[in-house]
């Protein structure tokens, strides 16, 4: 009688850790996603960052064409 109580409670400790294990596989692919996101995101801005200084770059070049020009 004792040894089936006690089958039972092993069969029911697997089920909880094999429950948990999954919880945390799910929560581990959250964290993931949400760092992807964040990775993304600096990736645009620094896209961005990159178009506008090539932007700022060209102003530049063209007030520095304007001042050569009128002296």
């Amino acid at each position: 009688m004792l040894a089936i109580v006690l089958t039972i409670l092993q069969l029911i400790m697997l089920v909880i850790i094999f429950i948990l294990e999954r919880a945390e596989v799910k929560d581990s692919e959250r964290t993931i996603t949400h760092q992807e996101k964040l990775i993304r995101a600096l990736f645009d801005q620094n896209y961005s960052l990159i178009s506008k200084n090539e932007e700022l770059k060209e102003e530049i070049k063209a007030l520095q064409e304007g001042r050569n020009g009128y002296y």
